[in-house]
C-alpha cells in the first residue's frame, strides 16, 4: 500500500522536472526555471518532514503520580 511518504518520494523528481521543463520550454530562462521547480520540491519535502512527520510509536505519557524527579528520592520499602 502506498503511503504519504512514498508519494512524496515520487513527487520530488516529478515536481522538479514537471515544473522546470514546461517553464524552460515556455521561454523562461533555465537558470530561473530550475530554482522555481526546486523550490516547490523543497516545499514538498519540508511538508513531509515537519508537518506530516512519520511517527513510528506514540510517545507514552507518564501519569504525574508515577513520575519521579531525580531530586526526590524514591520511597523506601520497610
Amino acid at each position: 500500500m502506498t503511503e504519504y511518504h512514498d508519494l512524496v518520494l515520487l513527487f520530488i523528481p516529478l515536481t522538479l522536472f514537471g515544473v522546470s521543463g514546461p517553464l524552460a520550454l515556455g521561454g523562461v530562462s533555465l537558470s530561473i526555471a530550475v530554482p522555481v521547480g526546486a523550490t516547490i520540491a523543497i516545499g514538498i519535502m519540508a511538508h513531509a518532514l515537519f508537518v506530516r512527520a512519520r511517527r513510528d510509536h506514540p510517545t507514552p505519557s507518564i501519569p504525574p503520580e508515577r513520575a519521579t524527579s531525580p531530586a526526590a528520592p524514591a520511597p523506601a520499602d520497610d
